[in-house]
C-alpha cells in the first residue's frame, strides 16, 4: 500500500461496521456548538462576505444577523432536551444557508416591486418557519414554538435602533468584522430565560447529562463479573439478589404505623398524616421491590418464564447498572 494513501469514509452508527477499520482509524465526529456565542461564531466565520453584501438594503446586514440569532436559539434548545422541543431535531448550517437564500430572494423581490414598500413578513414567517425549518418538525406544539420565536426575531422590530436581543447585546452595525467583533462580546455562557425557558432548565439539563454520562462510563465497563463469578454468572446473579433483598426494611407493617400514629396525637396534627403518607409510600415500594427480586430469583432457578422487563433488569444488574 502506498504510504502515502489515505481513505476518507463517512458512515452512519452501525453494530456491522468492520471493528478492524475502527481499531486502525483515526475517528472524527462533527458535533453542533454549544451555546449562542459560539453557534453565532460559527456561522459568521463560514459566510462568504457577498452573501454578506448580497444585497444593497439597510435592512440586509439586520435581517441576516437576526436569522443567524434564530438559528443559534434553535440549536441550542436541542440541548435542552425535552424541555427545548419535544423530539430531537438537527437543525443544520443547510437550513440556515436555505433560509438566508429565502430572505435575500423577498428582499430582491421588494426591489423588483415599486409599489411595494416594506417586506412581506407573513411570507417571511411562513417560509421560515413553516416551510424551511417546520418542514422537519413534526409536533403541533413544537411548530407553535418555532413559530413564536420567528415572529419575535424576524419583524421591523429587529430594524429598531433600541431592539436588543440580550441586556446589553443590540444590534451590531458596519461591515462583517464590526459583526463578528460584536458577537465576541457575548458572554459564553447563556440564560435559560433568553430561550424562552423556565430558569431551572439548566439544572435540569445538567442532571440529563449527567445521567447519560454516567450511563455511558457503565456500558464501557465489561459484562462479565470478576473471574470467580464469570464459571457461575447465575450464582452471582442470586447473590446480588440476596444481597439487595437484605437491605430492604422489613419488621413493620401499615397497621402498627397506624397504631403509633393514634397514639402520638392521631390524624390531628398535621406532621402525622404527612408522615404517614411517606411511610405508605416507602411501604409500598418496599413490597414492590421485594416481590420484583422473588420473581428474578424465580427467573434464575427456571422455576418462571422470565418477561422482555425482567431479562432486561437482570442484564442491567449483570452490568452494574440501575434497573
Amino acid at each position: 500500500v502506498e504510504p502515502a494513501f489515505r481513505l476518507w469514509i463517512t458512515a452512519e452508527a452501525a453494530a456491522d461496521f468492520p471493528i478492524g477499520i475502527l481499531q486502525v482509524a483515526i475517528k472524527m465526529t462533527f458535533e453542533q456548538p454549544v451555546g449562542l456565542k459560539a453557534s453565532l461564531r460559527k456561522t459568521f466565520a463560514a459566510m462568504p462576505r457577498d452573501v454578506f453584501e448580497a444585497v444593497n438594503r439597510s435592512e440586509w446586514r439586520s435581517m441576516l444577523f437576526s436569522l443567524s440569532f434564530l438559528h443559534a436559539l434553535l440549536v441550542l434548545r436541542g440541548k435542552y432536551g425535552a424541555l427545548g422541543f419535544s423530539a430531537q431535531y438537527d437543525f443544520s448550517s443547510v437550513d440556515f444557508a436555505v433560509a438566508a437564500r429565502e430572505l435575500q430572494t423577498q428582499m430582491e423581490r421588494l426591489d423588483s416591486k415599486r409599489t411595494a414598500k416594506e417586506l412581506s413578513w407573513d411570507a417571511v414567517h411562513y417560509m421560515i418557519a413553516k416551510v424551511h425549518y417546520g418542514a422537519a418538525v413534526a409536533s403541533e406544539l413544537d411548530r407553535k414554538v418555532l413559530h413564536a420565536l420567528v415572529e419575535k426575531y424576524l419583524t421591523p422590530h429587529v430594524l429598531d435602533s433600541t431592539f436588543h436581543f440580550l441586556p446589553g447585546f443590540a444590534m451590531p452595525s458596519g461591515d462583517i468584522h464590526a459583526y463578528k467583533a460584536a458577537i465576541e462580546q457575548l458572554q459564553i455562557s447563556d440564560s435559560p430565560e433568553v430561550l424562552g425557558l423556565a430558569f431551572n432548565a439548566d439544572f435540569v439539563s445538567s442532571l440529563d447529562q449527567s445521567d447519560a454520562f454516567f450511563e455511558a462510563l457503565s456500558t464501557l465497563e465489561s459484562n462479565a463479573a470478576p473471574a470467580a463469578d464469570t464459571r457461575d454468572p447465575a450464582g452471582y446473579m442470586a447473590r446480588m439478589l440476596g444481597e439487595i433483598r437484605s437491605k430492604i426494611p422489613s419488621g413493620w407493617t401499615m397497621s402498627e404505623v397506624k397504631n403509633s400514629i393514634e397514639k402520638d396525637g392521631g390524624t390531628k396534627r398535621a406532621v402525622n398524616i404527612a408522615f404517614g403518607h411517606e411511610l405508605a409510600r416507602v411501604h409500598h415500594i418496599n413490597e414492590a421491590l421485594r416481590k420484583s427480586l422473588v420473581n428474578l430469583q424465580a427467573s434464575l432457578e427456571g422455576t418462571m418464564v422470565p418477561s422482555e422487563e425482567m431479562t432486561e433488569a437482570l442484564q442491567r444488574l449483570a452490568q452494574r447498572r440501575v434497573p
